[in-house]
């Protein structure tokens, strides 16, 4: 809906009504949208919304749906990390110094190389959070390692 969509469902539906719950207000905006809304004459077009989208008007959607999700190229850095949306993402190893493509609904961040998905995340909503280092970080190795060798003299 355009910012005047919005605008005009403000000023000419919600002012001065009162709902009893999620179904009262559908049913007395579909009652606005059939005896006023649609009714009236467009500003822009000059037709009656009801006139312009008629059913034997209308096209048929593209057999493939469009791709809504938000989309952002992201670089791997060394840390095996990319950051999108306010967090940190890990991805294995192999994508280090490479532009993936990322993209998010809202339940789900997805990373992709081109076409092919390399993982997926559920939706992070706070910022400044790591995601997938337990997936994709190296563990040390069970051995002991010594901070610092001594120096043979």
């Amino acid at each position: 809906m355009e910012r005047g969509g919005i605008r005009y469902v403000r000023q000419n539906f919600w002012p001065l009504r009162k709902f009893q719950d999620l179904s009262d207000v559908n049913h007395q905006v579909r009652q606005w949208l059939k005896e006023v809304a649609n009714q009236r004459i467009h500003a822009e077009t000059r037709e009656r919304p009801d006139d312009r989208l008629r059913q034997d008007c209308l096209r048929p959607l593209p057999a493939v749906l469009p791709d809504y999700r938000d989309s952002a190229e992201a670089l791997v850095h060394k840390d095996i990390r990319l950051q999108f949306d306010g967090n940190r993402y890990c991805v294995p190893h192999r994508f280090v110094g490479q532009r993936l493509t990322v993209k998010a609904d809202s339940y789900t961040v997805s990373v992709f190389q081109r076409y092919q998905e390399i993982v997926d995340y559920p939706r992070c909503w706070r910022r400044g959070q790591t995601l997938g280092a337990e997936r994709f970080e190296r563990p040390w190795p069970n051995t002991a390692r010594p901070r610092s060798a001594p120096v043979p003299s």
